[in-house]
């Protein structure tokens, strides 16, 4: 076999070899990362948490339910601060634990037969595996009857924001959007985004997704003034 042959097999299969490292990395990665995604909270509680006390003595009673295995901070804190903002409302969290979570919220049949939204990236998988419901995507929020969902992230607030409008009003529901600085929020106008995909801006996210060793894992205990414009207390 002439040189310059052993050389081009030689580098295509190291170029193999290669890629299949990267491939069984971030297969590894992906299985590891969704198995610290419902690891459930350490069985030592905080001391340290200050007494808990409703945010306001409202009329209306709103109970943010946390389950038990693992969840994304904003999804909890921004819909509870929008709510904990309005004097109208008295606002709950419900947990088992001091220190909850949650995940998935399409598996307990809630939302079968109706029309509910999630975060773009999820909607593909859901619509197979949950064909009961109605998904929608390019919308921050969903309204069917007294069900509304969100597309996850930021989308919390301009949902939360809706529901608040449909409980105290429109003038209170722009009060509290001016004060939660989200931008133009004007009720069915802030439901319509633009049908996105993955781009070069969110390369962080999917290294973070798929090299999860050695990543520092945090408590938030939640209670009153704990939010993401007043800032986080981390026990």
């Amino acid at each position: 076999m002439a040189p310059l042959s052993r050389r081009l097999i030689h580098a295509a299969l190291s170029v193999g070899l290669s890629l299949l490292a990267v491939i069984a990395m971030a297969f590894a990665g992906a299985v590891v990362a969704d198995a610290q995604r419902h690891v459930r909270p350490a069985a030592q509680e905080p001391t340290d948490l200050p007494t808990n006390r409703l945010s306001s003595s409202g009329a209306i009673v709103v109970a943010v339910v946390l389950g038990s295995s693992g969840t994304v901070g904003s999804d909890v804190l921004a819909p509870y601060e929008v709510f904990a903002s309005s004097p109208d409302f008295s606002v709950y969290t419900i947990a088992a634990r001091a220190v909850p979570a949650a995940v998935d919220g399409a598996e307990a049949g809630g939302l079968d037969g109706r029309k509910a939204t999630s975060h773009w990236s999820r909607l593909g998988a859901l619509k197979r595996s949950h064909p009961q419901v109605q998904w929608m995507g390019g919308r921050r929020f969903v309204q069917d009857g007294r069900t509304t969902t969100t597309a996850g992230v930021t989308s919390g607030i301009p949902g939360a924001l809706k529901v608040l409008e449909d409980l105290a009003g429109t003038a209170e529901a722009e009060r509290v959007g001016r004060l939660m600085n989200y931008p133009g929020w004007q009720g069915a106008a802030a439901a319509q985004i633009p049908d996105q995909s993955f781009a070069a801006s969110d390369i962080p996210v999917g290294l973070n997704a798929l090299l999860p060793w050695f990543r520092p894992t945090i408590a938030v205990g939640l209670f009153n003034v704990v939010g993401e414009r007043r800032g986080l207390r981390v026990p």
